[in-house]
C-alpha cells in the first residue's frame, strides 16, 4: 500500500533515494575542513574490504577518507538483497557524500564496478572533484540484455524472481581462487539485487556530471565489463577521461595482481595538483 506522506511535502525531497535532506543523519567537526577528501564506494555483491590495499596508502599520505557499507553487503546473509531497492543505495551514498561534505572543501570519489554507477550518480547531483572509476559496471553486457529487459518488466520481473531466486556468481571451482584471494564477495545473490543493480543503471545521465577531472582503471583480462562499450559512452556524452590498463588483472583490479600498482596510480591521480 502506498503511503500517503503530503504533510511532508514541505520538506525538502530526493525521490530516486526516498530521502528527506532534514531527516538525513547529521554531524558537525568544529575544526576546519580539509581541503580535499575521498569517498570509496564499493562493487555488487563485495564490501569495503575491497579498498583495503588503498586506504593504508591514503591513511600514510594523511588524506581523509569515508567507504560507507551498502545496504544488504558485508554482513553474514544476503536475506536483506531479497528486498533491495535502488533508493536504498542511494540512499547510502548520498549520505555519505553529505557526512564528508560537512568536512571537506573538495571531495574526489574512488568507485569500483557497480560502485562506479553510484558514483556517476552523485556526479550527476553533487560537484566532485576527481572521479576515480576502477572497472566501472555502468551497463549490462551483450549478453544480458535478454534478462535484463525481464527483470525490469512489471509482471516478467515477478514471474522471474520466483521461479528463480538467486542467481550463482562463482562456480565451485572458483570458491578456491576466492579464498586464496582472500576476497570478501558473495557468491551467490538473490535475483532482486541483480534487478535493483539494472535499475540503477538506467538512471545515468552522462550529460550532468559535473568533476574536474576524471580517471578510468580497467583490468585487460576483465570478463565482467566490455570496456569498449563503456568508453563509448563516455566519448558520445563529450566527456575526456584518461585510461589506465592494467595488463595482468581482471575485473577486481584493486585486489588481483596489480593491486600495489592500481593504488599507487590512485593516490597519485589524488595528490596530483
Amino acid at each position: 500500500m502506498a503511503q500517503n506522506n503530503t504533510h511532508l511535502e514541505h520538506f525538502n525531497y530526493i525521490p530516486d533515494a526516498g530521502l528527506y535532506e532534514e531527516s538525513s543523519p547529521k554531524f558537525f567537526d568544529p575544526r576546519p575542513k580539509h581541503k580535499h577528501g575521498v569517498l570509496l564506494i564499493h562493487g555488487f555483491s563485495a564490501s569495503t574490504y575491497e579498498f583495503h590495499h588503498l586506504t593504508g596508502l591514503l591513511r600514510e599520505r594523511q588524506i581523509p577518507y569515508y567507504a560507507p557499507m551498502l545496504t544488504g553487503f558485508g554482513i553474514d546473509t544476503t536475506d536483506k538483497l531479497r528486498h533491495i531497492s535502488t533508493k536504498d543505495w542511494l540512499r547510502d551514498v548520498i549520505i555519505a557524500y553529505r557526512l564528508m561534505e560537512q568536512v571537506c572543501d573538495n571531495i574526489s570519489i574512488v568507485a569500483h564496478s557497480m560502485g562506479c554507477t553510484l558514483a556517476l550518480y552523485l556526479a550527476q547531483n553533487f560537484p566532485v572533484h576527481k572521479l576515480i572509476l576502477s572497472a566501472p559496471y555502468i551497463m549490462e553486457k551483450s549478453n544480458q540484455r535478454l534478462l535484463k529487459k525481464i527483470l525490469l518488466t512489471p509482471g516478467l520481473s515477478q514471474i522471474m524472481c520466483f521461479f528463480r531466486s538467486s542467481i550463482k556468481k562463482n562456480s565451485k571451482s572458483d570458491l578456491e581462487k576466492i579464498r586464496e584471494s582472500n576476497r570478501f564477495v558473495y557468491t551467490e545473490v538473490p535475483i532482486q539485487s541483480v534487478k535493483a543493480l539494472w535499475s540503477l543503471t538506467e538512471k545515468l545521465d552522462f550529460s550532468r556530471l559535473k568533476y574536474n577531472e576524471l580517471c578510468i582503471l580497467n583490468g585487460k583480462n576483465d570478463g565482467t565489463i566490455e570496456i569498449d562499450r563503456v568508453l563509448e559512452k563516455f566519448t558520445k556524452a563529450g566527456h575526456a577521461y584518461r585510461l589506465l590498463t592494467f595488463e595482468n588483472s581482471g575485473h577486481n583490479i584493486l585486489e588481483d595482481k596489480e593491486h600495489e600498482k592500481a593504488a599507487e596510480s590512485i593516490i597519485h591521480i589524488l595528490e596530483k595538483q
